[in-house]
């Protein structure tokens, strides 16, 4: 938690503008539009956002009892994606907030209808594995078509949809914190309405059912909050590399609690942590250039899957 306020106080007070310590406070009590239009909302967003990507990707790898689930390797992200270059490679215009609710509803049939062909191939196929290679084939057969529609597509659309794509914390919409925000509480609500059943899942399919577990019912309630989850932030942030993934085994090197309602507290900051270092890492403060977000996220992301497969492989030999 102090972690967090310090980053939160860090990417609000430094960047390409240099300001002093009494500049800085003279803007924030102003309303200067340089913090309250662009920086605090970058950073709220950033903490939001990286919230809502680890608690998704740590209910995902509690559904599916495996370290690699995760919403881009499921192929989550890949539907959000596309609907999305749907909605903006066709040229379709919004104003106000209609322009933010109309990629935020593209982004949800996407991930839903990702998360339906999971759902529907989990049912039928008892080994995890192969659902993950199935998400990640339904991952490269959207992004195929994602392709062909961005090679139809005029200059004006594709500069838009080229410039949603790198991925970004700091692009605004209007009512865009107030729908992050409303699905971090509907995850958060999630695990603690299904409380230990969480645990219970972790111990086997038939040991959850013997304790009372509606194993369907349990199934849809993760999987559509994961996808609002994933297909939010995919709407007003860009495909977001690694987070979901690997953010919570990043708690976990620190924090061994195997209860999720404890557990919850902890990735949920610590996804917020990283959301934030990421985007002040991408503004560069030092400088006046700006890195793409999954460049910083891939960079800080991936040593962590490579740890997690290198100690799996381990433990098998």
């Amino acid at each position: 938690m102090v972690l967090a306020v310090v980053l939160f106080y860090t990417e609000i007070r430094f960047g390409s503008i240099k300001m002093t310590n009494a500049d800085f406070w003279n803007r924030f009590t102003e309303n200067d539009p340089v913090l309250w239009a662009f920086r605090i909302p970058a950073a709220c967003t950033a903490a939001l956002a990286g919230a809502c990507l680890g608690l998704s990707g740590w209910l995902l790898q509690t559904l599916f009892r495996n370290p690699l689930a995760g919403p881009s390797i499921l192929g989550i992200t890949s539907g959000s994606s596309l609907m999305v270059a749907l909605v903006l490679l066709a040229g379709f215009s919004f104003s106000g907030i209609f322009s933010s609710l109309g990629l935020v509803a593209a982004a949800l049939i996407g991930s839903f209808g990702v998360l339906a062909l999971i759902l529907l191939v989990s049912s039928r196929v008892k080994q995890l594995a192969t659902v993950l290679i199935f998400g990640l084939m339904i991952g490269y057969l959207l992004g195929a078509f994602q392709s062909i529609l961005i090679d139809a597509a005029g200059k004006s659309e594709l500069k838009s949809f080229v410039s949603w794509g790198l991925a970004s914390f700091g692009n605004y919409r209007d009512g865009q914190l107030w729908v992050l925000l409303g699905s971090l509480v509907l995850g958060v609500l999630t695990v603690l309405k299904l409380g230990s059943k969480l645990d219970f899942w972790l111990l086997g399919e038939d040991y959850a059912r013997s304790l009372g577990v509606n194993v369907k019912s349990f199934r849809m309630a993760l999987l559509a909050v994961c996808g609002v989850l994933a297909g939010v932030v995919t709407a007003y942030c860009g495909p977001v590399a690694f987070l979901g993934l690997a953010m919570p085994h990043a708690v976990r090197m620190f924090y061994k609690e195997p209860h999720h309602l404890k557990f919850l507290t902890v990735l949920v900051l610590t996804g917020a942590c990283a959301g934030m270092l990421c985007e002040l890492i991408t503004r560069m403060p030092w400088s006046s250039s700006v890195l793409p977000l999954n460049a910083v996220t891939s960079f800080l992301g991936a040593p962590v899957v490579i740890w997690l497969l290198v100690k799996s492989r381990k433990a098998s030999l």
